[in-house]
């Protein structure tokens, strides 16, 4: 709780700070809040607001523990998946890869460089995220071998609404943008091309990923009900570092078991 409450006959209004801490070493995140905007309607029963900062300082904590890293083996790519984790799927577009490693299974190691920063702007919300892709493959010997490493910048934008699904309020999404920078670190086969490479990424991404992460995004959450508890018309509303839920509030106690 960051001041004391304002009780008015209309409403009360409270304003709190949230942020994730690492357990290890518990330090303040290297940059402050939002501003949060003034109050301009009262028409609904609950207005909350939520930064991005909470968001951002969850990025840094767990960026610096480690856990920001996956690595994606030929098993988890679907059969449905234009490019197969094996150097054979990449003969015309990495020649060399496919010279020095004849139809050998690949694996993917994706780290976070830097914590991944939200921007939450109005109508939409803005994911940045700095790393690097490991390209191994395994040889015959079953070892993996390091073929190149790339620098990766990754830029998605997504927007965000409330809506019904019969009797329920679901909460659903849509990403206009997943494009991927990359630059080359290191190899150890022959050169190659970074923007055939980078192109080739990003029309799968646009013609394969985007269709299947909307699917799921468009499917939604659904709002659940909390004792009795659930909102009415909620709206989201998306503005300059922070996002507002408004809603009307309907409480049925449910019934105790005799």
């Amino acid at each position: 709780l960051l001041t004391s409450p304002i009780f008015n006959t209309n409403y009360i209004e409270t304003q709190h700070k949230g942020e994730f801490f690492s357990i290890a070493h518990p330090v303040e995140a290297p940059f402050s809040a939002p501003p949060l905007p003034a109050i301009e309607s009262h028409d609904k029963m609950m207005y909350l607001w939520v930064t991005d900062y909470i968001a951002n300082t969850a990025a840094v904590v767990y960026q610096q523990a480690g856990i920001l890293q996956v690595t994606v083996t030929p098993d988890m790519v679907p059969t449905s998946f234009p490019f197969q984790l094996n150097t054979t799927s990449f003969r015309l577009i990495l020649p060399a890869l496919y010279k020095k490693f004849p139809n050998m299974d690949m694996e993917l190691f994706l780290n976070a460089t830097k914590p991944p920063v939200l921007q939450v702007v109005p109508n939409s919300a803005n994911f940045t995220i700095t790393g690097t892709l490991t390209v191994n493959v395994i040889n015959s010997n079953k070892k993996k071998v390091n073929a190149f490493v790339m620098g990766l910048i990754i830029y998605t934008d997504v927007h965000v609404w409330v809506h019904h699904s019969g009797t329920q309020q679901v909460v659903s999404g849509n990403c206009t943008l997943l494009k991927f920078d990359m630059n080359l670190i290191s190899t150890n086969i022959d050169k190659f091309s970074v923007s055939l490479l980078q192109d080739s990424v990003n029309l799968v991404v646009n013609g394969f990923v985007i269709p299947i992460l909307n699917r799921y995004a468009e499917a939604g959450l659904v709002i659940p009900i909390v004792n009795g508890l659930s909102f009415v018309s909620p709206e989201v509303k998306l503005g300059q570092g922070y996002i507002m839920i408004s809603t009307d509030i309907n409480y049925k106690p449910t019934k105790r078991r005799g």
